[in-house]
């Protein structure tokens, strides 16, 4: 058994080595445990008044886990504290709105925001929602999903959504 204690030693061996059971490091390799995701849709949707709707996101850009799927869930298989990003724009059209953003976790919201467009005459407003948060995720189980909601002043007005983006990556161990 050979055991080095201090950052600059070394041992070297004349012709080759054979190595029985188990051999580790000093962990000052590169992590690959460190999964994340981005993914985006470009194609409009509408949200439907006072209704909750799960945005999905048939495009991946990066998926280094193949942890993303059903074109809405992120499914990490590490665990850890993950940070947690989301936008849409959105147009506020014949009515004063409230639009939603919510990441859910297991079916939950975990964190979310509210915007308004300032309830004044000109309704035609584009505006962008994002979201930022951090999240902890078992590893196994735990999945992240993205919500929205439109809640106008009255009447059923929708609300057109397009290019939107959502993504995480690992922070590090909870």
């Amino acid at each position: 058994s050979i055991q080095l204690h201090a950052s600059n030693q070394s041992v070297t061996f004349p012709g080759a080595v054979t190595f029985s059971g188990t051999v580790t490091g000093d962990n000052n390799t590169q992590d690959t445990g460190l999964p994340c995701f981005l993914a985006t849709n470009s194609t409009q949707t509408n949200l439907t008044a006072n209704q909750w709707s799960r945005l999905d996101f048939p495009t991946e850009a990066v998926d280094s886990g193949s942890a993303f799927a059903e074109t809405a869930k992120f499914t990490p298989q590490t665990a850890g504290y993950y940070y947690v990003w989301a936008a849409y724009t959105t147009k506020f059209v014949t009515a004063a709105h409230w639009a939603h953003i919510s990441v859910y976790k297991n079916g939950s919201a975990a964190f979310q925001d509210v915007r308004t467009n300032g309830r004044n005459s000109d309704y035609d407003n584009w505006t962008n929602m994002a979201i930022a948060g951090i999240v902890s995720l078992n590893g196994s189980s735990d999945y992240i999903e993205l919500y929205a909601n439109n809640i106008p002043d009255s009447g059923t007005t929708t609300l057109p959504v397009i290019e939107r983006h959502f993504g995480a990556f690992r922070l590090g161990p909870n």
